[in-house]
């Protein structure tokens, strides 16, 4: 055999063995990726579960208790509670897209500053929103909601590393991004408490609020899950861009895509097996037991949507995308999906089932626009601002060892 005809023999060989390498590189990275999601997110999800097994316990005796009760506590743990959490989890955030680009670009001494300025700002945010608690029988009366249960949702009437002065300054950039991360979380988190809104003015609103609240509770609960999600996917992407890596950043956004869809279809088609016989932790009350088996399909559908969804939502945090998700968030919740939902209920007399269509059609549209946003992310550009973000106060780390 001729040189010429081996070397056409040996070119296929060598292009196997890089294709096999490659698919062996690639599992070996998707794995690793990983691994170190579910490092970051199994805590979190725990601690999430933790916190909200409380109201979702609660809820579960007040439902045997009486409809009126049922609906009141929904009103009270998913509006008036809220308004306040949307706002706090969204500011808080931005402590998310600061800290991961800089522990990413090892400078570990503004982790101190921004929880600082943090606490600053947040606490700050928190001392009026108590207000909210304190007027919470008038404010549901204003948003038309009955008598009887607006006052029984306000039985809360009475409820009420060493310091840097660094943590003082560059207030106002923080403030901002907060603002951002805040208004980011709540146009989306608002318009799910809208539907239970809605719900009261419907026919047979006692009924409706119900089925509202115990389907809310519910997936409350299984977004836990995918809470854990956030927290990783941005801090995996915010530590990668403050590294420099911004493929490694892309990748481990699509990792945990993936495993979150796996985990809500799991969750979903579990409510779906059980639809007829899960309402009754809730309530002994038929009507209401059969108004949530009838939204179970609904149900499950948001469940998976939150598969993709919030992993989204969290790399535009730890990207520090807040302000545009905001606008975002704007158009499809509220220029197209509620309008919609509202139309249906009303003018189609499809009742809470519209309402829920509604809000699903903004939720499709938002994880549309999230998955193109991230398709055609200038990565790069993203890795160069976060080197900007934390080099405005890099020599804080020089000046903080001083004052110690």
């Amino acid at each position: 055999m001729d040189e010429d005809s081996t070397s056409n023999y040996s070119v296929p060989l060598l292009t196997n063995k890089n294709e096999n390498s490659n698919q062996v590189s690639f599992s070996r990275k998707f794995w690793e990726e990983n691994k170190l999601v579910w490092y970051i997110a199994g805590p979190c999800i725990l601690s999430a579960i933790f916190q909200f097994s409380l109201a979702f316990t609660t809820q579960t005796w007040v439902g045997h208790v009486g409809t009126l009760e049922l609906a009141a506590f929904g009103l009270q743990n998913l509006v008036i509670s809220g308004l306040s959490y949307g706002i706090m989890l969204g500011m808080g955030s931005a402590l998310e897209t600061l800290c991961g680009q800089a522990y990413g670009a090892g400078k570990l001494t503004l982790l101190g500053i921004y929880m600082q300025r943090s606490w600053v700002i947040l606490l700050g945010t928190a001392l009026p929103l108590t207000l909210i608690s304190v007027f919470a029988t008038p404010i549901l009366l204003i948003l038309g909601q009955k008598k009887d249960i607006a006052e029984l949702a306000g039985r809360c009437k009475d409820a009420w590393s060493g310091f840097s002065w660094k943590a003082l300054t560059e207030l106002l950039d923080f403030l901002w991004l907060s603002v951002a991360s805040s208004v980011m979380l709540c146009l989306e988190y608002w318009a799910f408490m809208i539907l239970i809104v809605f719900a009261g003015v419907l026919k047979n609103a006692e009924v409706k609020v119900d089925a509202a609240a115990i389907c809310m509770n519910v997936e409350g609960w299984i977004f836990m899950v995918p809470l854990g999600y956030i927290a990783a996917v941005s801090v995996r992407v915010s530590n990668e861009l403050g590294a420099g890596n911004a493929a490694d950043a892309k990748f481990s956004v699509w990792v945990t895509v993936s495993v979150s869809l796996v985990t809500q279809t799991a969750f979903a088609a579990l409510i779906l097996v059980t639809r007829y016989d899960f309402p009754r932790l809730f309530t002994d009350d038929e009507i209401v037991m059969k108004e949530v088996s009838n939204l179970a399909v609904y149900l499950c559908t948001s469940i998976i949507l939150c598969g993709v969804q919030p992993v989204l939502t969290g790399m535009a945090i730890g990207a520090g995308w807040q302000t545009i998700v905001a606008y975002v968030n704007i158009t499809t919740y509220y220029l197209i999906g509620l309008p919609i939902g509202v139309f249906m209920a009303f003018k189609l007399n499809w009742g809470l089932e519209g309402l829920w269509v509604g809000t699903q059609i903004g939720m499709c549209l938002q994880t549309i626009v999230l998955i193109i946003m991230c398709w055609r992310a200038d990565w790069d550009k993203e890795v160069q601002l976060s080197k900007d973000r934390v080099s405005e106060d890099v020599s804080t780390g020089e000046e903080q060892k001083l004052i110690h």
